[in-house]
């Protein structure tokens, strides 16, 4: 598989490049049970990176000059993939934002502080300004009755041909890039004009998609079915247990008291009906 990129709305492209089978695990697994039982593959995944030149200025005024995400400069991706037959497919990517600025939730309490220490934005009429940049793409291809790859889509919009569901399938991640506002005002940064992203194609025959359906992306498969039953043996153990000093009382009322005492006998009539009715149940 090779990879391309190319240039939208006021960006650059980028030559070819031959994208290399990667063994690297996306997946975080967070199962109770540590992942016993789950078989081990290979995925058919390949990746590729790209620097992508960007406009970014040193000026701290200049901030407002960065475009929202509808006018940003965007970038295609052109991949290309032959199968074991020789077919040849084409598949390209939609066109996605490089560097823009976004207004994002500002933290409380102390929002206008917080909008630049932590998060790395800048605080313009009561709003908090963050400037983001495209970090990495990953897109799921599957093969059609011909042998031809095309981009796959999981989602309800024609672009959900990512490979995370809690970004509903969305292709493009982006990370805020920390050096504006405040550290870039300071000084101490300077902004990198190249925006480093990598591309990763996935088959969508991989059944971690799958489970990442079932599982909300938890990768939380739950416990096995001998774990279930040795935690049943166990609470079963322990209610039985629980159980013997109300079964021994219940056991005790239902004998009801001696009829025949033969230490009674040798105490006087009163006496041994007071010995009696003490060994009688008594209510509680």
């Amino acid at each position: 598989a090779s990879g391309s990129s190319g240039g939208g709305s006021g960006s650059g492209g980028s030559g070819p490049a031959e994208m290399e089978l990667s063994s690297v695990q996306d997946w975080q697994l967070h199962d109770i049970e540590g992942g016993k039982g789950i078989e081990g593959y290979e995925a058919l995944k390949f990746r590729v990176a790209f620097a992508l030149p960007l406009n970014v200025s040193n000026s701290t005024s200049a901030w407002q000059d960065y475009p929202m995400q509808d006018e940003a400069a965007t970038v295609t991706f052109a991949l290309s993939a032959r199968s074991a037959n020789g077919t040849v497919s084409q598949l390209t990517t939609s066109a996605f934002p490089l560097l823009f600025q976004e207004v994002v939730h500002a933290q409380t309490p102390a929002p206008d502080h917080k909008c630049q220490s932590q998060q790395h934005g800048v605080w313009h009429l009561n709003r908090c300004h963050v400037l983001k940049r495209l970090s990495s793409i990953c897109v799921q291809a599957a093969q059609d009755a011909s042998g031809r790859w095309q981009l796959h889509t999981r989602g309800a919009s024609q672009g959900a041909y990512g490979c995370d569901p809690k970004l509903h399938w969305a292709p493009a991640a982006y990370a805020v890039d920390t050096c504006w506002g405040r550290r870039l005002a300071a000084g101490s940064c300077t902004p990198e004009p190249t925006a480093h992203v990598e591309v990763t194609l996935h088959s969508a025959a991989d059944p971690y998609f799958r489970a990442a359906e079932l599982t909300q992306d938890s990768f939380n498969f739950g416990q096995s079915v001998g774990s279930q039953r040795g935690l049943a043996a166990a609470f079963l153990g322990a209610g039985l247990l629980a159980a013997v000093p109300s079964a021994v009382s219940l056991w005790v009322v239902l004998r009801g008291p001696p009829k025949h005492r033969p230490e009674l006998e040798r105490l006087s009539p009163t006496a041994a009906r007071v010995g009696r009715r003490s060994l009688e149940p008594q209510a509680v």
